[in-house]
């Protein structure tokens, strides 16, 4: 078989990536701002695009350790998830104040409605033996 015929059977095997648990959609928001300064400095340098890299991959590591799905993210699909998560709450914010706020309002998850109203960095979380996981009972 020559390469490309290979590689277009390649493409065909690869299964479908499990959607993102709404746990994971807030993980995902509360790492970014963690990693923020990284992720958002304006070098252009090869070091600064490692490092960027790099905090992608942490934010990964830490969605994979705390996941009950089983299923390991890479840092691209995270990242292409960050990006999905904010344009999708930004263009339903755009929705909602072309409607002046009536009763057309778009049904949001937890993650999206975290970002329009600016609470991206708000679940809470404790180490445990076993990784980090979202705060259970009362604080």
């Amino acid at each position: 078989m020559m390469s490309t015929d290979r590689d277009l059977l390649l493409l065909r095997k690869q299964e479908r990536a499990q959607f993102f648990s709404s746990k994971e959609q807030d993980l995902v928001l509360k790492l970014y701002e963690e990693e923020r300064e990284i992720l958002t400095s304006k070098s252009n340098t090869t070091s600064a695009s490692k490092q960027r890299e790099e905090a992608w991959q942490r934010i990964a590591d830490k969605i994979n350790a705390v996941s009950d799905s089983g299923y390991k993210r890479t840092w691209q699909q995270v990242k292409i998830k960050h990006k999905n998560i904010t344009q999708t709450a930004k263009r339903k914010k755009v929705e909602v104040s072309r409607t002046d706020g009536g009763s057309a309002t778009p049904s949001l998850n937890s993650a999206e409605d975290d970002v329009i109203h600016g609470r991206e960095n708000t679940l809470k979380m404790e180490v445990l033996p076993g990784g980090i996981g979202p705060m259970t009972g009362s604080d």
